[in-house]
């Protein structure tokens, strides 16, 4: 009966850990941590990206288009993974000098068909 406890003990003592672990990892990568949240921050192609006031409703297509005025040159694409594994998704362009991608927003699904917080870019280009 006593192995019985000392694996239990150690059961806990890693899952406390563990817990541990996510809060810190997610409050530096995310800026909350509620890593089970939607994040308050995300980072991407060397910039940062700020978590909008409420949630936005649309389609990807929408999206492309809202942000850019046309679908050309343009696409939805994932590009990243939230802590708790959500889909981070992008307004994504192809940068005609660097070839390299760089998002116009960023978006991570929430409860609900269509539904998203959105992520506006903080700062500079």
């Amino acid at each position: 009966m006593r192995w019985i406890r000392r694996i239990v003990v150690v059961a806990l003592v890693i899952l406390f850990t563990s817990g541990l672990v996510a809060v810190a990892l997610s409050a530096k990568d995310y800026g909350t941590p509620a890593f089970w949240a939607a994040p308050d921050r995300i980072n991407y192609c060397g910039r940062r990206y700020d978590r909008g006031p409420g949630s936005v409703h649309g389609t990807a297509r929408y999206f492309v288009h809202r942000d850019t005025g046309s679908t050309a040159g343009v696409r939805w694409q994932r590009i990243g993974r939230t802590f708790v594994l959500r889909p981070i998704y992008a307004t994504v362009l192809l940068h005609p000098m660097a070839k390299t991608l760089c998002a116009g927003s960023l978006f991570v699904p929430i409860i609900g068909r269509g539904n998203y917080v959105e992520y506006e870019l903080s700062g500079g280009p």
